[in-house]
C-alpha cells in the first residue's frame, strides 16, 4: 500500500474544499464534534501504537501527543456542552 493510499491528501467521498469541511465541522453541534474528535484521537492512538511496534519511536511519540491533544479537546468540549446545556432546546439531546 502506498503512502498516498494510507494517508490521502483529500477526504474520500467529500467533494468540497478542505476549508469548507473545516467550516462545516465548526458549525456542528458540540456533542457531534466531540464524537468526531474522540474518534480521531482513538485513530491517532492506534497509529501511534502501530508505529511504536515498528520501532518508529519519534513518530509514535508525536502521534501519542496528537492523540492526547484530541482527547483533551473532547474534555474541553464536554465542559462547553455543560455550559450550553441550559440554553439548548430540551429535545435536542
Amino acid at each position: 500500500m502506498t503512502d498516498e493510499a494510507k494517508h490521502p491528501r483529500e477526504v474520500p467521498g467529500y467533494e468540497g474544499r478542505l476549508d469548507e469541511l473545516v467550516e462545516n465541522l465548526g458549525k456542528l453541534d458540540y456533542r457531534t464534534l466531540k464524537t468526531i474528535l474522540d474518534g480521531l484521537g482513538d485513530d491517532l492512538l492506534a497509529q501511534a501504537r502501530a508505529d511504536e511496534r515498528r520501532g518508529r519511536e519519534q513518530l509514535a511519540s508525536a502521534l501519542y501527543e496528537s492523540s492526547r491533544s484530541a482527547h483533551r479537546t473532547v474534555e474541553v468540549l464536554d465542559r462547553v456542552c455543560r455550559i450550553c446545556e441550559p440554553y439548548m432546546p430540551k429535545n435536542s439531546k
